[in-house]
């Protein structure tokens, strides 16, 4: 048996020469010192290319190659597209994995199958798995690869080694330099364009979607509900690919049924066939958009040989979640969680709020990264909100919120930089008669979502 040390000390964090050395010879990772290693590697950034990722595998040998994968890109919905598939493809008895970006409260829930995340151990073999191949990518490419390409190559591994059926991987940014971008899948999807991430995809909705599309590889069927100009390059990139094309925008619109807490019911109807009456626990009109491409995704498999049943199609509707997306936490207090986080999802939470709760005072609690176009963010909020409470998620790239206070026009603003404090406030001001709604970041909606779970009353 090997012998296992602890590097919990001032040294864990002393470059990639200093783990080299610790870790050569056969020792063992565990999961918190893979962890503290995983976000070591964020100092390295973010860097466009793919020939650290595509070395990293021919390192592991190539696992990519041997699944058969669903590619989703997008803007916002990649997430409840994917969980809507997922879904499906687990009723009909399929082992589905399903890697995701970024998380809410842990690293594990990027590596999914079957609905259940991975192993804190074998999150931790992985990592050590790859270590040795690491050093090697490095000298060859004269660079480091980063947090995600690492992260991405792990999925695979892990997918391959665990015998997915399906593997559904979800782009972390854009789509041509993307690490996920080293796939031929089964289908590709673009869920959506609009405007984020500007800075490295572009100033116009065309130049993001020419990022996006780049996830179109020859003649494979590409599925996407996005609009106007982005479409129009969507459209250019799969014919000069011969990529059949199906543009859900074609397709009549949903019809709502129902709606309440706890779910909705809606009429879909697609170039195959008509969905009377698809129940789904994903909350706000848009998912019907996204329950449009979830299906014309599984008639794309369908066609390709994959069988898919109604009655997988019906149950796995009704049995999707995606946590932190327009997620009802509490009753009492009603605590809405949403991971709204560019002007579209701005929009796109107001118009389900509106949906679910017309009529109805709300106290939201707002933190945004300093990245974000956040002024129109918070118009869409403070068309909703009596009281706006300015916060910042744990993040280095947390904006002011003193700053996004100044911004904000038509209703009350508090500014409370401890986020435990603004969530205490927020749920004191609103109390039972007012609904109380925690958005503008992925990074807050988790944090809160973890204060909450680690709460005995459920509240701060």
């Amino acid at each position: 048996m090997r012998n296992k040390i602890h590097l919990k000390n001032k040294n864990l964090l002393g470059g990639v020469a200093s783990w080299r050395f610790n870790f050569f010879g056969g020792i063992v990772l565990d999961y918190e010192e893979a962890i503290a290693y995983i976000q070591h590697l964020c100092t390295f950034g973010i860097k466009p290319g793919l020939a650290r990722i595509e070395r990293l595998l021919a390192l592991l040998g190539n696992p990519e190659a041997k699944l058969k994968c669903i590619h989703v890109a997008g803007t916002n919905g990649k997430g409840s597209t994917s969980a809507l598939i997922a879904a499906v493809l687990q009723d009909q008895g399929y082992r589905v994995g399903v890697y995701s970006s970024p998380h809410l409260q842990s690293y594990r829930e990027r590596f999914v199958i079957n609905g259940g995340m991975i192993e804190k151990s074998e999150f931790a073999r992985l990592l050590e798995m790859l270590r040795p191949r690491l050093a090697q990518v490095r000298p060859e490419t004269d660079e480091q690869p980063t947090e995600f390409e690492v992260l991405t190559a792990m999925a695979f591994q892990y997918f391959h080694e665990h015998d997915v059926d399906v593997a559904l991987i979800e782009a972390g940014l854009g789509g041509t330099w993307d690490s996920t971008n080293v796939i031929t899948p089964l289908v590709a999807v673009i869920t959506n364009v609009s405007f984020d991430h500007m800075d490295r995809l572009g100033d116009t909705l065309a130049e993001i979607a020419g990022q996006k599309a780049g996830i179109i590889k020859p003649g494979v069927p590409v599925v996407t509900a996005a609009a106007d100009e982005a479409l129009a390059v969507i459209k250019s990139m799969a014919s000069a690919k011969d990529a059949p094309l199906i543009d859900v925008g074609r397709y009549p619109p949903g019809k709502l049924v129902s709606l309440g807490k706890d779910g909705q019911t809606f009429h879909l109807t697609t170039a195959g066939r008509e969905y009377r009456n698809l129940r789904t626990a994903l909350l706000g009109p848009h998912q019907m958009m996204n329950g449009l491409v979830a299906l014309a995704v599984c008639e794309q498999l369908q066609l390709q040989g994959i069988a898919i049943g109604e009655k997988a199609i019906y149950q796995g509707f009704s049995q999707a979640r995606w946590p932190g997306r327009f997620e009802i936490i509490s009753r009492a207090p009603l605590i809405v969680l949403d991971g709204a986080h560019n002007p579209d999802g701005a929009r796109t939470l107001r118009a389900t709020f509106a949906s679910l709760f017309p009529g109805c005072e709300a106290v939201f609690v707002v933190g945004i990264l300093a990245d974000k176009d956040y002024v129109q963010m918070l118009k869409e909020f403070s068309a909703l909100a009596k009281v706006i409470i300015l916060t910042a998620p744990d993040s280095p790239r947390a904006a002011d919120p003193a700053l996004l206070a100044a911004t904000v026009d038509g209703c009350e603003t508090i500014v409370q930089p401890d986020l435990r404090e603004a969530v205490v406030a927020g749920v004191r001001l609103a109390g039972t008669e007012k609904i109380l709604c925690v958005c503008g970041s992925l990074y807050l909606v988790g944090q809160v979502r973890d204060m909450l779970a680690n709460s005995q009353t459920g509240l701060p």
